[in-house]
């Protein structure tokens, strides 16, 4: 197994145990099916990206493990990082204390849809990570990289697709849907628009720029 690979998959359970721990010790009950349901569904998804991208496109892979407030450079992404990680938090402990506290009864059928809008969210991220191998983790623009135009995501836009549904029976919605303007402004300021930068924008993308001056 290379480093890459065990980098990866160390990653991967962290993040499921965390998340285990997130919907079920507030929840007190292991009784709490619909959090199981949204987990192993979650799980199952991103293990099966996740081993995916390592066998057809490691790049993205490797752009993908640093992530989070501490790995970006930009003060303001620092903050929408950790803003997002609250409201993530926030997002599988709501639930949890919904559950165990008697706070509202969803139908099993919103439950059944919820779950269904994860899957499909989580599929649309995986068709947006196989168009695009530059979707790291951080704000950043890498040598060569060129403006995608193709896929889910329209024309031009180098947004991170971030998020999911949840189907954990909860008045909380998904937060953080507004976040993803401001880092789409950051990355915007990162595209090069020397005549190499504009060579990489295809005939038909029309995009304003914000440039960076040329190297030297």
């Amino acid at each position: 197994m290379d480093n890459l690979t065990r980098k990866s998959l160390i990653g991967l359970v962290q993040l499921q145990v965390a998340m285990a721990l997130l919907l079920f010790l507030p929840a007190g009950s292991l009784s709490f099916w619909r959090g199981w349901v949204y987990w192993i569904l979650f799980s199952l998804c991103v293990i099966a990206i996740t081993l995916y991208f390592l066998k057809y496109d490691p790049h993205l892979i490797e752009g993908r493990l640093a992530a989070g407030p501490g790995a970006e450079q930009e003060t303001s992404q620092k903050i929408i990082q950790a803003i997002a990680a609250v409201l993530f938090f926030a997002v599988l402990i709501v639930p949890g204390l919904d559950y165990r506290f008697h706070w509202s009864q969803v139908p099993t059928a919103i439950v059944v849809v919820g779950d269904f809008l994860l899957v499909l969210s989580l599929a649309m991220i995986f068709f947006v990570f196989r168009e695009n191998s530059y979707a790291a983790g951080t704000i950043r623009v890498e040598a060569e990289q060129r403006v995608i135009s193709t896929g889910p995501l329209p024309a031009g836009s180098t947004s991170d697709v971030l998020g999911s549904a949840n189907p954990v029976p909860s008045h909380t919605a998904r937060p953080g849907l507004g976040l993803g303007s401001d880092r789409n402004a950051s990355a915007d300021r990162g595209i090069d628009c020397t005549p190499y930068g504009r060579r990489a924008l295809p005939i038909h993308t029309s995009v304003r720029l914000r440039c960076l001056p040329p190297a030297g």
